[in-house]
């Protein structure tokens, strides 16, 4: 229950594709998020290890604060979109329209407690798949 994900290796888990010796197949300058740099200095490996990608995520989460807003060992039991009450979310590209849309109420379960939370928020990221 804490940042890292698939990045966290433990020794033997056969339920994540790690293994001891993994290094990235992509240059951790490529995998940086832009509002924290890793690597470009010439000298230091861009190839790097799970281990390296784990602390970078963990200083990223720590830097700006985001284990606040995470809910780790959780079950999600309902997504509804709340058509009554829009939000005008600033959406970053080449057009500075606004778009409106909705916001979404989501409700999740605690896998500890079983007890359910229900929250409004003006946007949600599912992330799912192999590496999730």
């Amino acid at each position: 229950n804490d940042t890292g994900g698939i990045w966290r290796h433990v020794e033997n888990d056969e339920t994540k594709p790690m293994y001891r010796g993994l290094r990235t197949n992509l240059p951790r300058e490529l995998m940086a998020f832009r509002e924290k740099p890793w690597g470009g200095d010439g000298i230091s490996d861009s190839y790097v290890t799970h281990k390296a990608v784990n602390s970078y995520l963990q200083e990223y989460a720590t830097d700006f604060d985001l284990k606040r807003h995470i809910s780790f060992g959780c079950t999600v039991t309902q997504l509804t979109i709340l058509d009554d009450e829009p939000n005008v979310p600033k959406i970053i590209g080449d057009d500075d329209d606004d778009i409106s849309c909705s916001k979404i109420a989501l409700t999740w379960k605690d896998d500890s407690s079983s007890t359910s939370t229900t929250k409004e928020f003006d946007a949600v990221l599912i992330c799912n798949g192999h590496y999730a």
